[in-house]
C-alpha cells in the first residue's frame, strides 16, 4: 500500500533510502512500492539526494541523459528523456581500476560526452549549429550505471528520484573538436576483447547535440542550475548496457575521437 506523499516528509524519507543503499552497497525496493510519486516529485528528491553531496563537499561538474533512445523511451512510455547530475567524484581517469565492491549491480554504456564552453540558454539557443557552437570539445566516454534498486527494476519516478542510475564515468583522453557530423560516426563496445555493442550517436534523439538542447529546456523548466562553461554533459547512451563484474576490462571506441578503458578490480 503506497503512503500519501508529504513535501517534506516524503522527500527527506526517500533520501534517506536512497543514500542508504549506496553507502550499504544493497538495493532497495522501489520507492513506489510505498509511496505514490508524480515526475515532479521524483526530481524534488533527486535535487535534495544531490544536496546532501554538495552540503557534504562534492561539486557538481555536469550532466548525464537518460532515456533518449527510442526503445527506452517505448519501454518507460515517455515522450522526452530524463536527466541526472554528475558529481567530481564520479569521474574516473581513463584505464583507471574501479572497486567492483563499490558499487551494487553495475552497468556500462558507451556515449558521447560533450564539454561546454559556454553555456546554454534555451531561450537563446534553438538548434544543433547553436549547441555546437558552444561546445569546447567532446570525447567518447563510458558512463557505468547502477541502480540503487532491487533486480534493477524501476518506474519512471523511481529513476529520476535515484540520479538517473548514475554512478561513475570515465572520458576518453582524446578531445577533438566538436563536428555536427558526430550522429555519423561509427561505435563499438568491448568487454574482455569481445565486441557487445555497436552503433551511432544518431540512436541519441536524432544527434548528441539534440540531447545538449532537450537538457538545458529540461533543467529550465524543473529549475535546475543552468548548463554553464566547463560543465561535462553525457548525452545518452549509444547502445545497451552491459552488465560488469570484478575482472572486467571495456573498452569504448568511437571514429575519430579515439578510445575510452576501464577495469574493474
Amino acid at each position: 500500500m503506497t503512503e500519501a506523499w508529504t513535501e517534506v516528509g516524503g522527500a527527506a524519507r526517500a533520501v534517506e533510502h536512497l543514500r542508504a543503499a549506496v553507502l550499504r552497497r544493497r538495493p532497495i525496493p522501489r520507492l513506489t512500492e510505498t509511496m505514490a510519486l508524480s515526475l515532479d516529485q521524483a526530481y524534488e528528491i533527486q535535487k535534495r539526494l544531490i544536496e546532501v553531496d554538495l552540503a557534504a563537499g562534492a561539486r557538481r561538474i555536469g550532466y548525464k541523459m537518460g532515456l533518449t533512445s527510442p526503445a527506452k523511451m517505448k519501454q518507460m512510455n515517455v515522450d522526452v528523456p530524463v536527466f541526472g547530475q554528475l558529481l567530481d567524484r564520479m569521474l574516473l581517469q581513463d584505464g583507471a581500476p574501479l572497486r567492483r565492491e563499490e558499487l551494487i549491480h553495475p552497468r556500462v554504456e558507451l556515449e558521447v560526452a560533450v564539454i561546454l564552453g559556454e553555456g546554454v540558454d534555451p531561450d537563446r539557443v534553438k538548434t544543433v549549429d547553436d549547441v555546437a557552437s558552444r561546445i569546447r570539445a567532446m570525447a567518447v566516454a563510458l558512463e557505468v550505471i547502477d541502480s540503487r534498486y532491487e533486480g534493477f527494476r524501476f518506474t519512471l519516478p523511481d529513476v529520476v528520484a535515484d540520479n538517473a542510475s548514475a554512478a561513475r564515468f570515465v572520458l576518453g583522453s582524446a578531445f577533438v573538436r566538436p563536428s555536427k557530423d558526430v550522429h555519423l560516426w561509427g561505435a563499438r563496445l568491448f568487454k574482455n576483447g569481445e565486441a557487445v555493442g555497436f552503433g551511432t550517436p544518431a540512436n541519441v534523439l536524432g544527434h548528441p547535440f539534440a540531447a545538449v538542447l532537450a537538457l538545458a529546456r529540461l533543467l529550465a523548466e524543473r529549475g535546475f542550475p543552468p548548463l554553464a562553461a566547463g560543465d561535462v554533459v553525457l548525452t545518452g547512451a549509444i547502445g545497451e548496457a552491459v552488465p560488469v563484474e570484478a575482472g572486467d576490462v571495456v573498452e569504448g571506441v568511437l571514429d575519430h575521437a579515439g578510445s575510452v578503458h576501464l577495469r574493474l578490480v
